[in-house]
């Protein structure tokens, strides 16, 4: 919304009391299917393992990084994700097995605004496509908006990436436009497609995420018995 200021210039609506936020701390979130933990070298060897359940590395096509090739290289990896400065890595572990199944991360905090990014989103194959990946994010999203107190969340994924577009859909991210030759990843051009939540958003998306989420929605294999899309709108 607008309003006219006294110089009838139209000006946003004003934000109460609004004060810097403070940054995220490196700290555990529990879920009914998964946690996550401060990613550690202690998550090495389930992590490699995981991420090469593949013969393949179509997994890190978009991603910044390549897969480490060997277990020193992931635990080389792993510590410089947790030495990252600016950016707030977790490892995902399910909880039946307590294996870790992938990563991902809070970064580009500007908390003078309340502005954060989920990004870095590295799942393992086994991890794709699955209840607890959804689980992962909402427990961030959560985070960012109930504890932080943050005003918007951004997910930003190269324009050609089909399976993060979706999910950033699927969670109720909305597109934004995309940043033209926004970057060179790996020799290559990327458009970045930009997406947000705001604040005000975030309770009608948590409320069909935390429904869809609950454990009598998925039956002793893991498979959804009401679809996400059954939650929203209610």
């Amino acid at each position: 919304m607008k309003e006219l200021n006294s110089f009838g210039q139209y000006v946003g609506q004003p934000v109460a009391d609004w004060k810097p936020r403070e940054l995220p701390q490196k700290k555990m979130f529990a879920g009914h299917f998964c946690h996550l933990e401060p990613v550690s070298v202690r998550h090495a060897l389930a992590l490699h393992h995981a991420w090469h359940s593949i013969d393949d590395t179509r997994d890190w096509t978009y991603l910044a990084d390549e897969r480490p090739p060997a277990l020193t290289a992931t635990e080389y990896y792993l510590r410089r994700l947790e030495a990252t400065p600016d950016a707030w890595y977790f490892t995902v572990l399910e909880n039946i097995s307590g294996q870790p199944t992938g990563t991902l991360c809070l970064m580009n905090v500007d908390k003078t605004h309340g502005v954060i990014e989920i990004g870095n989103v590295n799942w393992s194959p086994s991890m794709k496509r699955t209840h607890y990946g959804t689980e992962a994010i909402c427990l961030l999203l959560a985070y960012v908006f109930e504890e932080l107190k943050y005003r918007r969340c951004e997910w930003k994924t190269d324009e050609l990436n089909t399976p993060a577009i979706q999910a950033a859909q699927r969670l109720g991210f909305i597109y934004e436009g995309t940043f033209r030759e926004c970057q060179v990843r790996k020799g290559r051009n990327s458009n970045v497609n930009w997406y947000s939540i705001v604040e005000a958003e975030w309770p009608h998306h948590a409320k069909a995420l935390r429904a869809w989420l609950r454990p009598e929605n998925f039956n002793e294999r893991g498979r959804q018995i009401k679809h996400l899309d059954e939650f929203k709108d209610k």
